[in-house]
Parts: C-alpha cells; structure tokens; sequence
C-alpha cells in the first residue's frame, strides 16, 4: 500500500479499518513493508478512530491466524493434523513480533511473539469455553434430571459432576456433613433433597392425572388408589359383546394356533394351551347374556398372562405363550373396539400397578428408617428385581425399567444414607480440612513466601465457607437456581460459545502476538 495512500486515510473511519484489517490479515507484515511512514499513519489512525481501528485489526488478524491454520493443517504430516492450531497461533505471534521489532531485535521480537502468540491461543480457548459454561449454567443430564423433577439439591451436589472443581467441591461439602453445627445444616439440606427424591418416585409411581401429596406409608396409600381408581375408570364402565363377530373369528384362530402345538406327555402343552383359552375366556362370560364384564376382562387377561408365564420353561412354552398373548390381543382389541379408550386405560393402570409393586417393594428394604425415605440405591434394586422378573434380564440390564432414569440420576448424585456426625467422624473431618488448608498454605509458600502460605490456606477454606453459607436453605435455593435454571437464550449462546471455543484461540493468538511485539518495541 503506498504511503501516501495510508496518510490520506489517516483521518477516515473507513481507511481505519481497512489499514489495520491489512496489518492483522498479514501479522503486521503489510505496515512493516510500508516503512516508518507507515506505521506513523497507522498508529495515527488508531489515536483518532481507536474503535474502527480495532474492530479492523480483531478481524484482520483472525483471519490471517485462520489461514496460517489451514496452512498448516494441509502441511502437517495426517497424525500431526491436529497439532495445526497450535503451529498457527505461534507462527502468527512470532511473525507479528518480528515485524514490529525495533531494529536488531527482530529475533529477540519472534520468539517473544511466537511465545505470546501459542500462550494466548491456549489461554483463550480456555477462558472462550469457561465463559460459554457461565452462560450454559450445569447442564449434566443427571443433574437436571432431579432438578426437572424437583429434587432440592445442595451447592456441592449440583456441581459434582462437572469436573474436577466439582468433585472437590463435593468432597468438601462431604466431609462438612460431620462438623459439628455446620454439618446439622448440610445434612438437613441433603435430607430435603432425598425427601424431594422420594416425593418426585412417589409422583412417576401414580396413575396419570393423580395427584400426590405425601410420601412413606401415606404416600403408599395414595398412589395404590390412584391405581384402583384408574381400573375402575377404565373398566367398570366397560363390557364386551363376545358375540361379536371379529372377536369369534379372531378366538377361533386362537385355538387353532393351541391345536397345532404338540400333543407331548406329560406335560401335554397344546391341552394346556385349550385350557387357559377355555377358562380365561370363556370362564369370564355370562352365559345369559355372552357379556364379559370390565372386571371379568381384567381378571381373563392377567389369567392369560400368568397361565404363559407358568409354562414358559415347560415343553414348547414359547408357542404356549404365544397362545396365551394371542388370547391376550383379541380380549384388548375387543374391549377397545367396542369401548373406546377403555384398553388404553387399562394398559395405563397395570403400568401403575407395576411401579407402585416396584415402590412398595422399596419401602420394605427401607422399613428401618424413620422417615421412611427410599434411597435412589434401594428403589434401583427394586426396579432391577421387578423387571427382571416380568421383563426378563436383558430387559432390565438395558434400562427399560419404569424408575431407571429417576433412580440412576439420584445415585449418580445423592447420597446413599445420612452421614455418620460422631465424635470419630468430626476428628477425621478436621483432619481433612486442615489437610486441604495445609496443601494449599504450601503452594502459596512456594510462590509467595509465608504470605503465599496465608493466601492460600485461606483460599483453599473459601470453597468451605462458600458451602456453609449453601447450607441455609434460602441460601441454597439462590444458588442451585442460579446454576441450574438458565434461561433457554442463555443456554443457546453457552452452546455456541462452547462449540467454536477456537475463535477465541485466534483472537487470543493476535491479541497476545500484538501485546507482546508492543512491549518489545517500547511502545
């Protein structure tokens, strides 16, 4: 660019930024070419449009920090690809540095540059992704989980499982729970968040449309008339013509299907297969009027079920319990055919049914417990047994189990049982903190003498406080809210921030490349 052109713009809004996009798109090459002249025109136009400078300068160096990357990408060897950022950043920051050396200390200025250049890369990206966290807030998948369900959860269990400074944190809210008075606060948080546990299993647990309001013993009677209350309104309005012709064609193929399995002694499984069409069916049916009533239904399609089952490890009891399900299908297709939404309902309330069998079966593993609260460990094994059970092992060992979701998260981030506070505990507890103070009073020692020491014992003690504050509940609210609940643009804009972390590379390498090369130069 010739000079006289430079000092023209000088005064230009627009020749501002197109002069220092130049010298960043080149790494300064562009101004060094232009003389001294030239850097007195561009140091001119930065005194008087300093924004537009800037802006132009931001966009010119990433861009030319992107082509060397690409450059470099294309160069490297495949298995050095992904070294390219890296490679980019220094070779950006050592050529600004030489260009905007004094004389003589163009060398001095590129390994200082190119120093600056790959520090400021790295560090940018590291401040780009924290910045992105700060706007996305916790977003683990367990964790919300229980958030979304309601589950009160402490500073130190929202933040458990998000890195390393989560799961210290943790620890120290951990360890706190033994200390005399400040641990009587966390625990009672903990304790609400299990409670909340337990009220939001005692919620999935219930027919839909029930509403729930006590957990234990209560909260048992509640859900089990939820689940009563959903077969009576599925089924006591509800009756089946079995005179209807679909439903006679379709147990005529029923039997068909039973005649043609085996006749094998002793067990005989085709007269079994007759039989439980015969008493399931044909048992529940009012011969006066071929009605089969809503609960008759009930009883002929759990009968069905049962007789499958009792046979499943028997000769030929898969194409029994074939049969069976055949006889199943054509019961739920007729009451559905004939009372519409009547089957669905059904299917609804035998879900309920199973998972208020699941919860009951984990309030008597908790039956020695006062509060009768469920651990998320105690209603996981109930969930696993149950579905085993009536599932089958792949089943369960996959996940589809009523509870999984709910029960998975709350081990990943409950605790299984209230901490022991003795007397034995609170010495260990002590020792820990201490241990913590100490670790951290040596580190400082080492960077900064006894008040290095001073600085970073009480460092390592603010995680501590920060977390007895937590424990007062309004306290504890402000703070998971805070980082729990974001709003959605929020979120969106961590994502983004999140997934282009190397943007802020590029400008970390200009920036520390231009910062640098200053201070080499004097000015």
């Amino acid at each position: 660019v010739p000079m006289s052109m430079m000092e023209q713009a000088a005064g230009s809004t627009a020749g501002s930024v197109a002069a220092n996009w130049a010298d960043g798109a080149t790494a300064g090459i562009s101004t060094a070419l232009a003389g001294d002249r030239g850097r007195g025109a561009l140091d001119a136009m930065n005194e008087t449009n300093p924004n537009a400078s800037m802006a132009g300068w931001l966009g010119g160096g990433i861009m030319g920090a992107a082509g060397l990357e690409m450059g470099a990408a294309k160069l490297l060897a495949p298995g050095l690809a992904r070294f390219a950022p890296r490679v980019a950043d220094t070779a950006y920051g050592g050529t600004y540095g030489a260009t905007n050396a004094d004389e003589g200390e163009g060398m001095a200025g590129a390994a200082i540059g190119a120093a600056a250049g790959l520090g400021g890369g790295i560090l940018g990206q590291k401040l780009f992704s924290a910045v992105g966290k700060g706007f996305t807030g916790v977003r683990d998948p367990m964790v919300q989980r229980l958030n979304d369900a309601g589950v009160p959860l402490t500073v130190g269990q929202s933040v458990s499982r998000s890195g390393r400074f989560g799961e210290q944190m943790k620890a120290i809210e951990d360890a706190m729970t033994s200390l005399p008075g400040v641990g009587g606060m966390v625990n009672a948080r903990r304790t609400e968040g299990l409670g909340g546990f337990n009220a939001a299993a005692f919620d999935t647990a219930a027919a839909p449309g029930a509403t729930i309001t006590a957990t234990g013993a209560d909260g048992m009677r509640q859900v089990r008339q939820s689940v009563g209350d959903a077969y009576d309104s599925a089924l006591l309005p509800s009756q089946i013509d079995t005179t209807d012709a679909q439903m006679i064609a379709d147990l005529a193929q029923a039997r068909i299907a039973a005649d043609a399995i085996p006749d094998v002694q002793p067990t005989d499984p085709r007269a079994f297969a007759n039989a439980a069409l015969r008493n399931r069916i044909e048992g529940g049916i009012d011969p006066a009027t071929g009605m089969m009533s809503g609960r008759n239904f009930q009883e002929a399609y759990r009968g069905l079920g049962r007789s499958g089952r009792e046979r499943a490890n028997s000769d030929f009891g898969y194409e029994v319990g074939q049969v069976t399900r055949q006889g199943q299908d054509l019961l739920g297709e007729a009451l559905e055919r004939q009372n519409p939404g009547a089957f669905t309902g059904f299917l609804e309330a035998n879900a309920a049914n199973r998972r208020a069998n699941v919860l009951a079966d984990a309030m008597k593993n908790a039956a020695n417990q006062g509060d009768e609260l469920i651990t998320p460990a105690q209603l996981n094994r109930a969930d696993v047994t149950s579905t085993s059970r009536l599932e089958g092992k792949i089943n369960s060992a996959s996940g589809n189990r009523p509870f999984y979701d709910l029960a998975t998260a709350g081990q990943a981030v409950l605790p299984s049982r209230v901490p022991d506070s003795g007397t034995a505990s609170r010495m260990m507890t002590g020792m820990a903190l201490g241990g913590v103070a100490g670790a951290g009073g040596a580190g400082g020692y080492a960077l900064g003498g006894t008040e290095g020491a001073q600085a970073g014992s009480g460092g390592s003690l603010a995680a501590a406080l920060a977390l007895t504050f937590g424990g007062t509940k309004g306290v504890q609210r402000m703070a998971t809210k805070a980082l729990l609940d974001r709003p959605d643009v929020a979120i969106r804009i961590g994502e983004q921030i999140q997934r282009n972390p190397r943007l802020a590379g590029l400008l970390g390498s200009t920036a520390g490349g231009n910062l640098l090369a200053s201070l080499v130069s004097g000015e």
